[in-house]
């Protein structure tokens, strides 16, 4: 069973990412105690026993996996890496839970589907058929850890939220708001979701007010939409809607084939309100906008 001792402190790795940012600042305005680990603190390619014996030292009473290599050229260019950092190191991190009886939370990608056809989107019982190293490499990690009753595997869509400002959403809405013109692709669609909705989730899960008993679950917004109609969308609040150009995906050149069809559904639990997710974030673009921070 999944059960969390919250008196210990969480081990949240990959503390320098998106995802692990808005986990320490939403588990610090509730008091959670932490332990952040990032590459600096530990190498994820040591081997599984020097990985246990680091987490044995600390004594969490919860271990959370943000550490991911992202991107699709990134991780076909750095192929090795990105199956240790995606695939093994997850491995690992498994092995050192369950000899501890350490309950895992891991996070898992819609990228491990094809994505290559408007079709459904896939649920929790859809059959992963990666089409990309990143997609392979997330799909390997997840393998690992099937069967497990103190193990979780998130799957995420597409994120975007204050702590993504390094990723493509937030390097697009710089872009724009430095008086640039974007492209945008028309052919990609996915069911973009904010960070803190899936953070404020988990963060209910490991505190008992959320109920779930499977091994996976996929969270993801209510919405599926082109990257080209939410950038849109949100340019208009800033009144740079001309800023904002409609293309193709093959405009972009890629070492991969793009998954044009991304997006997630759960047979399990509620989908995130897009539209409410989507109000809260321009908000906070536009409180950001008012006090001059560059920090979209």
């Amino acid at each position: 069973m999944f059960k969390v001792d919250t008196k210990k402190a969480i081990m949240v790795f990959g503390k320098t990412g998106a995802l692990g940012r808005e986990i320490c600042a939403q588990a610090n305005k509730i008091g959670l105690p932490l332990i952040k680990v990032g590459r600096a603190d530990l190498d994820l390619g040591l081997n599984a026993k020097s990985i246990e014996e680091y987490i044995n030292d600390h004594s969490p009473g919860l271990l959370i996996n943000c550490a991911c290599l992202i991107g699709l050229d990134k991780c076909n260019l750095q192929r090795k890496e990105a199956i240790e950092v995606n695939g093994h190191f997850p491995h690992k991190l498994f092995l050192g839970s369950q000899k501890n009886r350490i309950p895992l939370v891991h996070f898992s990608t819609d990228g491990v589907f094809s994505c290559d056809e408007d079709g459904p989107l896939n649920t929790e019982t859809s059959t992963p058929q990666p089409t990309t190293w990143y997609g392979v490499t997330k799909y390997l990690g997840e393998s690992f850890l099937g069967g497990s009753d103190n193990c979780l595997t998130i799957r995420m869509p597409m994120l975007y939220g204050p702590t993504n400002q390094h990723q493509i959403i937030g390097k697009l809405l710089q872009k724009i708001k430095s008086g640039e013109n974007i492209q945008v692709s028309n052919d990609v669609f996915n069911t973009l979701t904010y960070t803190p909705d899936i953070v404020g989730w988990v963060l209910d899960f490991i505190l008992g007010k959320q109920t779930f008993s499977n091994n996976l679950v996929h969270l993801t917004s209510d919405k599926r939409l082109s990257i080209y109609e939410f950038m849109a969308y949100i340019a208009r609040f800033f009144g740079l809607e001309n800023k904002v150009l409609s293309t193709s995906s093959d405009r972009f050149k890629s070492a991969e084939q793009k998954p044009r069809f991304g997006g997630l559904k759960s047979d399990y639990v509620k989908e995130f309100s897009f539209q409410n997710a989507i109000d809260e974030y321009i908000n906070w673009l536009l409180e950001q906008d008012k006090e001059n921070k560059v920090c979209l």
